[in-house]
């Protein structure tokens, strides 16, 4: 189907309908020809070359309203999980256009990720760390946080904070994803910082913040204290993330971020009306 999105640009949808009529799939991209491309490519197991899909991505970058196209391209690459589009990927973080070398990131975040592990991590990892240093490129560097951040290795803590730290750095809600992601227990100065951002004053890095505290293997009064803090946020998703850390830790203060949350949200709120309903 085709419709028209909210700047003017055809927004294409694709459903997939299994044999009792019922939707096993929808995907909707925003002038998605070359997204919905790349998805039939997939499911027909048709493998395009690297350097193809990489120059079908790239001028889409700015132009798809939260860029389908170029993630719909980077995570078909990074599904495939082989040596050869690895070390295509690897090339490109040194390439000349700082674009390619966004989508090399990209790509590699995740790559070759599945549910029994990361078996790229120890080629990745370093090739992350060293762009970390080097980088000059703000968007790439954004996007180098984001893949240390799925990544979720404590040994790239150094690197994180020297970004999110940084003088003319714009704080964002990939700061506190990143930094929860890498921090090991008892880093005092890291915990600090993940609580501050806790306060932040834009909401969704308060959320993000807030998330993180909650999904730390830690439990300590600080951590504790730092989350029973968000439960009188006037952000509600912030009010629901603080509630489940505290419940995971069966401190009492969750039960009245559980009765605020299912007050004051409105029924169609699943996601944060989910998040407490079963505490």
């Amino acid at each position: 189907g085709r419709t028209r999105a909210k700047d003017g640009t055809d927004l294409v949808t694709v459903v997939a309908v299994g044999p009792d009529g019922e939707r096993v799939i929808e995907v909707r991209c925003q002038r998605g020809h070359a997204a919905v491309a790349t998805l039939l490519e997939d499911a027909t197991t048709e493998r395009l070359p690297f350097d193809e899909l990489v120059e079908r991505a790239l001028p889409y970058r700015d132009v798809d309203e939260e860029a389908e196209t170029w993630w719909t391209v980077a995570s078909s690459l990074s599904r495939r999980g082989d040596e050869e589009t690895f070390e295509a990927a690897a090339r490109l973080c040194t390439a000349e256009d700082p674009r390619k070398r966004e989508f090399a990131v990209d790509v590699l975040a995740q790559f070759g990720f599945t549910e029994d592990g990361k078996p790229f991590l120890e080629r990745t990892l370093p090739i992350l760390r060293r762009m970390a240093a080097t980088e000059g490129d703000e968007r790439v560097l954004r996007s180098v946080l984001g893949a240390l951040g799925h990544h979720a290795d404590p040994r790239a803590l150094p690197e994180v904070l020297e970004i999110i730290t940084a003088d003319d750095w714009t704080r964002t809600q990939a700061d506190p994803a990143a930094l929860a992601a890498v921090l090991p227990p008892g880093h005092t100065d890291g915990l600090a910082l993940l609580i501050s951002m806790s306060e932040d004053s834009d909401e969704e890095v308060r959320d993000w913040a807030t998330m993180g505290l909650a999904c730390l293997t830690e439990d300590t009064e600080q951590i504790r204290d730092a989350l029973a803090a968000r439960l009188d946020d006037e952000d509600l998703t912030t009010v629901a993330e603080a509630t489940r850390g505290l419940a995971v830790r069966s401190d009492p203060r969750a039960q009245r971020g559980v009765s605020r949350v299912l007050t004051e949200s409105d029924e169609d709120d699943d996601y944060i009306r989910d998040l407490v309903k079963d505490l």
